[in-house]
């Protein structure tokens, strides 16, 4: 039976058994991390359950995965709710960028490489598989990127309102997720010039998209405002709430890239000549440049950079990062290139996990390392 499965479907099967055998790894060995903003979402978590507590928890504005765990914490305790939830999307997450990755790279087994790069990168071991909130921006950014191809392939009505729908949750989630929003409306002026007719008219048929999008965001902040008082909306978050003695600071701001993506961020580099080369043949290599400068807006503009931040721009980095791998195989290994290949994957998987499970050492001794 398995033999008569598309190479697609075979490749998808075995990646998502290495994301199961990732979390079991995990689990036993690493339990799911606390860090400093765990303890907000615990009391966001207890706020919603019984309003318990003097001061409003600062992450109430951004509810989604909080919803999630308060319909399983009775059952489940709130640890084990992050836990399920968070396994649920990492485990999620891998058939839609195995999707995106096979669209943007028109290669079953590339595609298999950069899914299986996501899945045991250090942010998402180190980050995602935590008692924190970024699993869920990954997974939305996964699928809103599947839906980006292909829109950028062929504009159709239900994939623009699903994505509309998909950014509009993520809002209430990570405000990061609105870089999807600035790529969709540039492939809309990409596609439509503004002095037609028909352009006006479809402007008005995806005025609801754009709805979509923006509504939930605007209704929790003014629900902030109105009930809470000036202090506890978005804009005044990311002007208060900017600490450390690195964070906001210009010069740490290429060092939560290195941090995130590490490796990936070389590979990525050495790969993205071959990696032009297959857009540009798609006729997307100058839209690909002016999506990730969008993507970096909202990296850049919160002046609160973090290595996780960074990180959601993987979906930019890693599959030219799968082209990087390739290349290096290549020229190594010669007749020997894809044992090569998967050796090197077997070390990535190996180092990423050592490090994820010795992250508070390695911090120490970079010492630049913000948790």
């Amino acid at each position: 039976m398995f033999s008569r499965m598309s190479v697609s479907k075979r490749l998808l099967i075995a990646l998502i058994m290495i994301a199961i055998l990732q979390l079991a790894i995990e689990l036993a060995l690493n339990g799911f991390q606390s860090f400093p903003d765990t303890k907000d979402y615990v009391e966001t978590v207890k706020w919603f359950k019984d309003r318990s507590g003097e001061e409003l928890p600062l992450r109430i504005q951004r509810p989604l995965q909080i919803m999630l765990i308060l319909v399983l914490e009775p059952v489940l305790g709130v640890t084990n709710s992050f836990i399920l939830t968070n396994s649920a999307l990492y485990l999620a997450s891998v058939p839609f960028f195995f999707s995106f990755s096979k669209k943007l790279l028109k290669e079953e087994r590339l595609a298999f490489v950069s899914t299986f790069l996501f899945i045991s990168s250090f942010s998402v071991l180190y980050w995602g598989l935590a008692l924190l909130t970024d699993m869920l921006l990954w997974f939305l950014l996964c699928v809103s990127f599947s839906l980006l191809v292909d829109i950028r392939e062929r504009w159709e009505t239900k994939d623009v309102y699903t994505l509309a729908v998909v950014v509009g949750l993520g809002m209430l989630n990570k405000e990061s997720i609105m870089a999807v929003a600035f790529i969709l409306i540039f492939f809309f002026l990409a596609k439509h010039r503004l002095s037609e007719r028909e352009t006006v008219r479809k402007i008005v048929r995806y005025l609801p998209a754009l709805a979509a999008m923006l509504i939930p965001f605007i209704v929790v902040q003014t629900l902030m405002y109105v009930y809470f008082g000036p202090g506890h909306t978005f804009f005044d978050y990311h002007v208060t709430h900017a600490e450390g003695n690195v964070r906001g600071a210009l010069w740490y701001l290429p060092v939560t890239f290195a941090i995130g993506f590490n490796a990936l961020l070389i590979l990525g580099i050495i790969g993205l000549t071959s990696f032009f080369k297959v857009v540009n043949a798609l006729g997307t290599k100058r839209v690909y440049v002016v999506a990730l400068a969008l993507a970096l807006i909202p990296v850049v503009a919160f002046e609160q950079y973090s290595p996780r931040l960074a990180f959601s721009i993987f979906p930019f980095v890693i599959p030219p990062a799968a082209l990087g791998l390739k290349i290096i195989s290549k020229v190594l290994g010669g007749s020997r290139s894809d044992y090569l290949m998967y050796l090197l994957l077997g070390l990535y998987f190996s180092a990423n996990n050592i490090v994820s499970l010795y992250g508070d050492e390695v911090r120490e001794f970079l010492g630049i390392w913000s948790r």
